[in-house]
């Protein structure tokens, strides 16, 4: 979002992505525009209506109710430079930092407002269960030690394929190569 352009089609106010602003949105104009501007510029002379419309909707309905990471921090510290403000601090001492409760959706300034991870084992499989916040996407990771922070690997399993939902949605993901010893899961959560 409001990433800038190589070419700007013109108009200095086109960018990647533009806030509720279908005219400025130049991946829009790409996907939409036959011609020189097409996007991919070869492969197909037929527009995608469906992706058209989805990036569309996308743009002027989900987009607006986008909160930066700073704005957020204005709305609850009244200011980007209060040292409670950071990224990294965790001012009601819950173990998530601020810039996870931003993600997440949570109060920073509550310890018992938290996301929250579930799993129900059973002899054959583990369910995972978390709750994916809109415009956030989530992806379930494991590994098999604890002393290796490189060994977490994304799963290949139906639920945990890259998705960013534009409403809140319970989502549950099921690890049918799941053992009793030694397996670790954790979720990542990342902005569009």
């Amino acid at each position: 979002m409001n990433g800038p352009l190589l070419n700007n089609n013109g108009d200095t106010n086109n960018v990647v992505v533009k806030l509720a602003a279908l005219a400025n949105s130049m991946m829009l104009t790409r996907i939409s525009t036959p011609g020189s501007l097409r996007m991919p510029p070869i492969g197909s002379n037929l527009l995608d209506t469906n992706a058209i419309n989805l990036l569309s909707a996308w743009i002027t309905n989900a987009l607006p109710s986008y909160q930066t990471f700073a704005d957020w921090q204005v709305s609850v510290f009244g200011s980007t430079n209060d040292p409670n403000a950071s990224v990294t601090a965790d001012p009601d001492a819950d173990g998530a930092n601020n810039y996870l409760e931003y993600l997440t959706g949570t109060d920073p300034l509550q310890a018992t407002n938290f996301w929250a991870i579930g799993i129900q084992a059973t002899n054959s499989a583990a369910q995972i269960s978390f709750q994916q916040i809109a415009n956030r996407g989530f992806e379930l990771q494991a590994t098999t030690t604890l002393v290796d922070s490189n060994s977490w690997s994304a799963l290949d399993l139906p639920g945990n394929e890259p998705f960013f939902s534009i409403t809140n949605r319970d989502a549950v993901v099921t690890d049918p190569a799941w053992n009793d010893t030694n397996k670790f899961y954790r979720v990542r959560v990342f902005p569009p």
